[in-house]
């Protein structure tokens, strides 16, 4: 039987992937070129670039769902480091692309939902979902912002988000509010700007506890592979004073943790149920 030549089908392959980039190309337009021109500017990088990263794959399908009358409400844009298996979820033509691909930061369309976002998200939203996006309309319908975890992870950049922007733009608005335009529906206004104040100071304490979090001593399991690894173990005097030791500095560090925490409410005179709630969360 004669051997299959891998060298020679990878140029067709190639030829191949090549077309089909070509051929979505040319379903760009004027709409594609304002979001991928707002992505470029957003990230500091060449359109052409964005351009030909967003052409791998089906992001151009997705884009493509997001600007139809009744399609997907947003879009995300992330652009981070990714490992080649997070590439391949992204794009299932980059694996084919670049077999031996390395880490390394890539433009890609995403649902958000398969690959956890550690660099930057641009996104965009739609003012009128039932609507069609154009290329005349595109600039009045769709909105954009950023997220940038890249150094202040998750939890921060959007208690930055909404209380540098959203919160503040809201507090001016004085139009657009639809129904609650009259005098006697401001305090709905205010209940709803509150309700944000209130959730920003939510994030901010979570990331809060996060920092403080207490690093626990571990005893490593990673060898133990099936149940006789388990027994053999538990009947071994060593590895069991191992991790009864182990386990002992857990409930010293448990134990320091919460009297720090118990004395530190003695010396507030003036909680509320706020602090109270804001205690417990961590």
């Amino acid at each position: 039987m004669k051997a299959f030549d891998w060298n020679h089908c990878q140029p067709r392959k190639q030829q191949k992937l090549k077309e089909e980039r070509e051929a979505k190309r040319a379903q760009l337009d004027g709409r594609h070129d304002y979001v991928l021109s707002i992505v470029a500017s957003c990230l500091g990088l060449e359109k052409a670039d964005v351009e030909d990263a967003i052409l791998e794959g089906t992001q151009i399908e997705r884009m493509e769902q997001f600007f139809v009358a009744e399609g997907l409400p947003h879009i995300m844009f992330y652009y981070q480091d990714v490992e080649p298996a997070e590439a391949a979820a992204a794009s299932a033509a980059a694996a084919a692309l670049a077999p031996n691909w390395r880490k390394k930061a890539k433009v890609f369309v995403t649902e958000g939902k398969d690959v956890a976002l550690t660099g930057v998200c641009v996104f965009f939203t739609r003012a009128n979902p039932s609507k069609a996006i154009t290329s005349e309309n595109v600039h009045r319908e769709v909105n954009f912002n950023m997220l940038d975890t890249t150094e202040v992870g998750m939890l921060k950049s959007v208690e930055q988000l909404l209380s540098e922007i959203f919160i503040p733009t809201l507090k001016k608005m004085n139009h657009g509010w639809g129904e609650l335009a009259s005098p006697q529906a401001q305090s709905v206004k205010q209940d709803f700007i509150s309700s944000l104040d209130s959730f920003v100071s939510v994030l901010a304490g979570a990331q809060e506890s996060l920092q403080e979090k207490g690093e626990c001593d571990v005893f490593d399991l990673k060898t133990l592979k099936g149940p006789s690894d388990y027994i053999a173990v538990a009947n071994s005097t060593e590895a069991t004073e191992k991790i009864e030791a182990c386990m002992k500095v857990w409930i010293k560090q448990i134990e320091q943790v919460l009297a720090e925490s118990d004395q530190l409410r003695k010396e507030a005179d003036d909680l509320g149920p706020r602090a109270e709630l804001d205690h417990w969360k961590k």
